[in-house]
């Protein structure tokens, strides 16, 4: 929905422009090669769901498809599910922005919290088991911040078990006087402020405890 306008258009493909999210902006700011696992609307325990609506939507979960080249695609065309090849691109670094929708579910039950936070974590180990040398940045809260602190608590407790490859940074909220595109989602304006903030935070922090903030060669980058 970045180039639609809220409470005007209604969200369709024709509004979508990777090149303006804050995904590719990042990267072009640290000169890296980029790839995108993209799928509006979807979480690890639930699409988004309307506030009337009490019951998880698990059509479609990002853990189901990550390990596949198009596995929707696939089924509707009754085609056998090929499986991505990970090594076609080996990032140096995954960025991870999934919890938004997540939230119209969790609601601030505990109870949802606790489980959304062990998905993501068996996510996560996925995640690291397809793709061992890269760091993973979990980047959220630029639509909603009901899930960061679930988040920001997860990513401390798998640090403290060893798993160092770990960062987290919590993404200030928009701000409606820089538009907001359709269904609420961010706008162009948006898009670039969070890319500056991710590209600021992985060259602040992760490549400078890599000892590469000054020779960031062949950079490549994945978001999901």
């Amino acid at each position: 929905g970045v180039e639609g306008v809220l409470e005007k258009d209604e969200f369709t493909t024709a509004q979508e422009n990777p090149l303006k999210s804050f995904s590719i902006q990042s990267a072009m700011r640290l000169e890296a090669d980029y790839q995108l696992c993209s799928w509006s609307g979807i979480g690890v325990i639930s699409k988004y769901i309307p506030p009337e609506v009490d019951e998880p939507d698990t059509e479609v979960l990002i853990q189901e498809i990550y390990p596949y080249a198009d596995l929707k695609m696939q089924e509707r065309l009754k085609m056998e599910p090929a499986l991505w090849e990970f090594g076609s691109f080996v990032p140096d670094i995954i960025v991870l922005n999934i919890g938004t929708n997540d939230a119209s579910y969790t609601r601030e039950k505990p109870d949802r919290e606790a489980y959304y936070a062990d998905t993501m974590k068996k996510f996560i180990g996925l995640i690291h088991e397809k793709n061992p040398s890269a760091k993973l940045v979990f980047a959220d809260g630029v639509m909603d911040h009901t899930l960061c602190p679930v988040i920001a608590k997860m990513i401390e407790e798998l640090k403290a078990e060893g798993h160092n490859y770990l960062y987290y940074v919590e993404l200030p909220e928009q701000n409606e006087a820089d538009g907001m595109g359709t269904d609420f989602h961010p706008s162009a304006v948006t898009q670039t402020k969070t890319g500056k903030i991710v590209a600021d935070f992985i060259h602040e922090k992760v490549l400078s405890q890599l000892g590469r903030r000054e020779e960031w060669n062949n950079r490549t980058i994945e978001h999901l």
